[in-house]
């Protein structure tokens, strides 16, 4: 793989870049000046970059300055390649690779693969089910994960619908979508950056991932991607290595390991070891297949396992599969058999848990008069004995996880058995349980516990939406209703939205009116304008009729919002007359519905130049300590004072909200706002420092924010003219023109909440310009992605 050394430190990093540009200068036969003006960089910035006194370029700047020095595509690579070591590589985020639970066994195959992987863009690693894929393609990436500037896993197990791919991927890769394509959204993030995506089991979704990879093959020039599948792709593009059975010595290995997790006080003379070797060699050295062989020696002993495996009565599989899912399907098969009726009928039922389970949750779903709730927490640790499901410790607490194939096989079982739509319903019904649990409490723990179900909340919901059962419907939609403060900031928010719709799809308006108007009033915060619009008039109705006007009213004030960005003035005053009017006193001043509404109406009448009003609408409001409304409040007062043009009085507030932001368990977004907006006001103030300060820290929680687009346009759009401001200020004005471009394409010329503020302090700036140039910048700009455009200003 191309790519600099790594030794030498910072200083020798970017000497590499330093020097490389310089070389290829020369070999053009430019000056430095030259150089600056094909590439419509300054003097000044050529200079420091050659001299390596300025950190490595952005790369949008590294491929202007390789279409000025007509660069080949793979001495493009070389640059960016340096110029990415010159921006540091520790400025990554953590690996977001699996942690292993277990040891992984040095498998002979691996150097191979890694060879395969650093000549080709895209390699598919092949193989039965249990065989290691999985298990290999992490360790690869691992090994290979410093050589690249971004790295992401995707594990694709628990995506069972295509339409939900491409979303499921950007959620992954911290991608934000708002109304526009996924896969488009993808291609943006990865742009020409160099980095590695690893999709994790993709076969049962193989036509549908070929799309994607081929996309992102095409439009992303220095993406490489791993797969892991039980088929080929059939790409043009692709290799393949199929993935073998281990060989003797690392089944054994295998084996050894994994029998003395279950009992350290084994030890393997030359004997056993024979016997371990027999014993893999039946199961065809298959990886899943020996870690449930091992899990049964301390129980069975040497003797006795070799003699069931050799017996061929707990292997003869269905010959019309392959020989080694064969043996994975009866291996699992023989650890089902010799369960006890209640453990193979508990371990059956855990299969509705796709996406892990508590012990609590086990009781609660699949305790009845056969599965006795006394015998559950007994018969899961004799699974997890049996090495039929995985424990996972988390904190304080230990959640419990299938195997895929295993979970499959139990899958299948339960559904033979009659028993799948039943056991869905009791997940479904312990899910609606664990969401009314939020109506007395809105921790951070209490939301970090049930955001670990989300991935059984969204099974359940798709497996009710395949029903078509309307008692199955209604039940799943009152859990999306539940669960609607778990999803948010999770980056799920366009899997929310789809499985909405096609719920709506499904409810009928004179038969579930309330569940509809609640639905619509879950998916609020997460519908784009033109669905706000539309759906608020479906819903508003709806709850005032089933006795929810609080909500109606919180409805009626995002409608405002969004007729504000529309240019609509008249339609939002109307929606705050409507839903002041479906507010008591007592509910406005005491509720969270009321808080919502009346903070959401104070930024309302804020934009609308309703100075008075706004006050109005944040007075009485008795929001107890620590709860995130109040600095809610605090940050729209402190929007009135600044409107206002009270700026120092606004930053008191704003002041007073970062303490208070330490203290409570706020969301994340609201840091955002509150050194945004405090930023704003530095600015103003003459305080350049404090304001860049506050704005890069605002900003960097933007690009952390996985529905950064979907949820904060307007906030994004305002932070980044400011963003142009600093630049401009630092001396950075063709950033600035291009920050200012992007922000233009994005912003709805209709719309009554634009700051002009930074627009005209940016102004004299820009003049340093010439009209050529800037028009250049303008045109650039407003074909760029403005959350490419923040991470450059921040960069420097």
């Amino acid at each position: 793989m191309p790519g600099l050394a790594k030794s030498g430190g910072a200083a020798q990093v970017k000497s590499a870049f330093s020097e490389l540009l310089k070389r290829h200068r020369r070999a053009a036969g430019y000056s430095q000046e030259a150089l600056a003006e094909r590439s419509g960089l300054s003097a000044r910035a050529i200079a420091a970059l050659e001299q390596g006194s300025r950190r490595g370029p952005y790369r949008e700047t590294v491929t202007v300055l390789s279409d000025a020095l007509c660069l080949s595509k793979d001495e493009r690579a070389h640059l960016e390649e340096a110029a990415a070591s010159a921006r540091g590589r520790a400025r990554k985020v953590a690996s977001i690779l699996p942690a292993p639970l277990t040891s992984f066994i040095e498998r002979s195959e691996l150097g191979e693969i890694l060879g395969l992987l650093c000549a080709h863009r895209l390699l598919t690693v092949t193989g039965s089910g249990g065989v290691g894929k999985t298990r290999v393609a992490i360790e690869v990436a691992r090994r290979l994960e410093e050589s690249f500037d971004q790295t992401w896993f995707v594990d694709l197990l628990t995506v069972r619908d295509a339409t939900m791919l491409a979303p499921y991927i950007t959620a992954r890769l911290n991608v934000s979508v708002s109304g526009g394509d996924a896969l488009d959204e993808i291609v943006r993030q990865v742009g020409s950056q160099h980095a590695l995506l690893v999709l994790d089991n993709c076969e049962h979704l193989i036509a549908e991932t070929t799309t994607i990879i081929a996309t992102l093959l095409r439009d992303c020039p220095h993406l490489t991607v791993l797969v892991t599948s039980r088929e080929a792709l059939g790409l043009v593009a692709e290799v393949v290595f199929r993935l073998p059975p281990m060989n003797a010595a690392a089944a054994t290995e295998l084996f050894v390991a994994r029998a003395r997790t279950q009992d350290r006080s084994l030890f393997f003379d030359a004997e056993r070891l024979a016997i371990a070797a027999e014993i893999c060699k039946e199961l065809d050295r298959i990886p899943l297949a020996i870690e449930l062989a091992a899990s049964r020696l301390s129980t069975l002993g040497f003797a006795e396992l070799r003699k069931r495996l050799k017996s061929g009565t707990t292997l003869a599989g269905n010959r019309d599969l392959p020989v080694r899912h064969q043996t994975i399907v009866d291996t699992i098969r023989w650890s089902y058999d010799l369960l006890s009726d209640v453990d193979r009928l508990l371990f059956e039922r855990l299969s509705v848990f796709i996406g892990g389970f508590t012990l609590a949750a086990a009781e609660a779903v699949c305790a009845d008069e056969s599965v006795p709730g006394t015998v559950i927490a007994d018969s899961v640790l004799r699974l997890v004995q049996k090495s039929l499901i995985d424990a996972e410790l988390i904190g304080t607490s230990t959640r419990y996880r299938f195997l895929e194939t295993i979970r499959s096989f139990a899958w299948e079982r339960l559904s033979q058995r009659g028993d799948d739509a039943r056991t869905m319903q009791r997940l479904t019904e312990w899910l609606g349980d664990q969401a009314r649990t939020l109506e007395t409490s809105l921790s951070q723990e209490t939301l970090a516990r049930l955001r670990a179900e989300l991935d059984n909340v969204a099974s359940a919901l798709r497996w009710a939406v395949g029903t078509a059962d309307a008692e199955a419907i209604v039940a799943a939609a009152e859990v999306l209703i539940g669960f609607r403060s778990v999803w948010y900031g999770t980056g799920r928010h366009v899997e929310v939205r789809l499985v909405v719709f096609r719920l709506l799809d499904q409810l009928r308006d004179d038969e579930n009116p309330e569940v509809v108007g609640l639905l619509v009033s879950a998916i609020a915060p997460y519908l784009t304008i033109e669905e706000l619009t539309a759906l608020s008039a479906r819903a508003i109705p709806l709850l005032c009729a089933t006795g929810h006007g609080s909500l109606a009213a919180y409805v009626h004030s995002r409608a405002a919002q969004a007729e504000c960005v529309r240019g609509n003035a008249e339609a939002a005053e109307a929606h705050l007359v409507a839903g002041a009017a479906l507010l008591t006193a007592e509910e406005r001043r005491r509720t969270r519905t009321g808080f919502a509404f009346s903070t959401n109406c104070a930024y309302v009448r804020c934009v609308l130049m309703d100075f008075a009003g706004a006050r109005a609408a944040l007075q009485d409001l008795v929001i107890p300590i620590g709860d995130s409304y109040e600095i809610e409040a605090g940050i729209v007062l402190a929007e009135i004072e600044f409107r206002e043009e009270h700026f120092e009085k606004a930053l008191q507030v704003l002041e007073e909200a970062k303490r208070a932001f330490a203290r409570y368990s706020a969301p994340q977004p609201l840091r955002m706002m509150i050194f945004g907006n405090a930023a704003k006001c530095a600015v103003i103030l003459g305080d350049a420092r404090t304001a860049e300060n506050d704005l890069r820290q605002a900003l960097a929680d933007i690009l952390n924010a996985p529905d950064r687009a979907g949820l904060f346009a307007t906030v994004v759009l305002g932070y980044a003219r400011y963003a142009a401001l600093l630049a401009a200020k630092a001396g950075r004005v063709e950033l600035a023109t291009r920050l200012l471009s992007a922000c233009e394409t994005s912003t709805n010329p209709s719309s009554l909440d634009v700051d002009g503020r930074p627009l005209d302090l940016v102004t004299p700036f820009l003049k340093s310009l010439s009209p050529g140039r800037a028009k250049e910048l303008r045109t650039l700009g407003a074909g760029e992605d403005l959350f490419d455009l923040i991470e450059e200003f921040l960069a420097d």
